[in-house]
């Protein structure tokens, strides 16, 4: 379906949506629907109506609440959590902007998009060219290295809203408060930029404005909504069985990455829901590799040979990897030094939600239900992350991890600098992770952490294949 023909059909609509306090309305049948392809300026009275009504369309508030219907693609839905709105490619850029003053113009502009190219963590080459694009195009002096330190205030809310230009998102929340604190000049700039490919709409409520934008790619354009939502890729000729179908990560034939000189490891095996599941011996290039395809960094290297809930594993980008609940833990785990736990916890939910609005009372009480939960126990939220012991760190990097509610979790040498008895105490609460349904595949490359593994496991030789060694008990 051409984009013309499928933006006559909506794509969020809000309906009937009220929403009382102490019987008094603050929202009052709020309606309007949403088109692909267009910018839509939605007006409203006070700040307090702008801010119910973020909250709404972020999931921060929920559906039972507040009155009315909300519908995706013409699909009745609940945003009951983030999750939801973010796993239909709803991302919001409000105010205040979030941004790290002592981290430069490029960390901010890419705060938690970042991508992975080759051997190294990060491509910050093609982080850097990008940015200076954007300097460029808003012909700001400055370089990609300096930070928002030495910079004024203002120019804040300009990365902030670049930031959210750079996700892989479908639709974009822009709040006007943001853009009013730009330049003249960067305002033109940026309203030149935002309908260059659209046209405008505007839907008056009240007054004040948010403006919200569809952003397209070529590839988008080129398919229907569904499809891109749910590819219909073409699974391997296997024989489905129950077993088959419960798996949530199946390797079927999956070789790694090619190297020369090194002998192939072929993996055949399913990990199952609720189950944990211990991996040794797999080669360094390989563990890279298997980490950059289930971050959503890299497809997978032969195709069909690894499926995430019975269809090929093919994220575009770490959002698709998200988006499916699947979260990584790499052993080279990224935390600030000179932030608190508190900064370094909000942070990586921020990250990880790609510019969610972020509500610190709302997570900070998710993680604190995490930590009593598990029996985390953990200093004052003030304290620096550099005052933590090896276990306290582990444990800090699986709360952020289980605060995106994933199905899946995959780790990588989790235990490789704990002592004896802090391994015994880590894979108990592995353990309990599992209860909560929560599937676990641990990569150990050390043979010493591999024997404290509580769990079906195997070690895998050089040139070695394995076939159906890790099945449910």
């Amino acid at each position: 379906m051409a984009l013309e023909e499928r933006s006559l059909l909506g794509l969020l609509s809000l309906e009937n949506i009220t929403y009382r306090y102490e019987n008094e309305p603050l929202l009052n049948n709020i309606n309007f629907t949403l088109y692909e392809g267009q910018i839509h300026s939605l007006l409203y009275n006070n700040p307090h109506e702008c801010e119910l009504l973020i909250k709404i369309l972020s999931g921060q508030l929920s559906p039972k609440e507040y009155f009315g219907n909300l519908y995706w693609a013409s699909k009745p839905v609940l945003f009951s959590t983030p999750r939801v709105p973010l796993s239909l490619g709803l991302a919001l850029a409000c105010a205040p902007p979030y941004i790290i003053k002592e981290f430069s113009i490029q960390e901010n502009i890419f705060l938690g998009i970042e991508e992975e190219g080759g051997d190294s963590f990060l491509d910050k080459e093609r982080e850097e060219k990008e940015t200076w694009n954007w300097l460029k195009l808003f012909r700001l002096p400055f370089s990609p290295q300096t930070l928002l330190a030495d910079l004024d205030p203002d120019i804040y809310y300009l990365f902030a809203i670049l930031r959210s230009l750079n996700c892989s998102h479908k639709l974009l929340v822009l709040h006007q408060e943001l853009v009013e604190a730009l330049s003249p000049r960067s305002q033109e700039i940026l309203r030149q930029y935002l309908v260059k490919q659209h046209s405008h709409k505007t839907s008056r409520l009240e007054k004040g404005q948010i403006t919200l934008k569809w952003l397209n790619s070529q590839a988008e354009e080129e398919e229907s909504l569904d499809s891109y939502f749910q590819p219909n890729w073409v699974l391997p000729r296997i024989q489905r069985n129950e077993e088959y179908e419960d798996a949530l990560l199946s390797f079927l034939g999956w070789e790694g990455a090619r190297k020369s000189g090194a002998k192939p490891q072929k993996l055949v095996f399913h990990c199952y829901k609720a189950k944990m599941q211990g991996l040794g011996g797999l080669a360094y290039h390989n563990r890279l590799a298997l980490r950059q395809i289930l971050s959503g960094f890299d497809k997978a290297l032969q195709p069909n040979t690894l499926l995430w809930r019975g269809k090929p594993l093919l994220f575009e980008n770490p959002i698709q990897a998200l988006e499916s609940r699947l979260a990584v833990i790499p052993r080279e785990y990224q935390l600030i030094k000179e932030f608190s736990i508190k900064e370094n916890l909000l942070l990586k939910v921020e990250n990880s939600r790609m510019r969610l609005l972020l509500d610190e009372e709302f997570y900070l009480e998710k993680f604190e239900a995490i930590f009593k939960r598990y029996h985390f126990e953990l200093p004052s939220w003030h304290n620096g992350v550099d005052q933590l012991s090896v276990l306290e760190t582990q444990l800090l990097l699986l709360a952020q991890a289980l605060v995106l509610e994933p199905l899946f979790i995959f780790l990588e040498d989790p235990t490789w600098q704990l002592k004896p008895s802090e391994k015994e105490l880590y894979f108990e609460i592995l353990n309990l992770v599992c209860k909560n349904n929560i599937s676990l595949l641990v990569l150990c490359s050390s043979s010493w952490d591999f024997a404290y593994l509580p769990c079906r496991k195997v070690w895998l030789e050089e040139g070695q294949s394995i076939e159906n060694l890790l099945l449910a008990d």
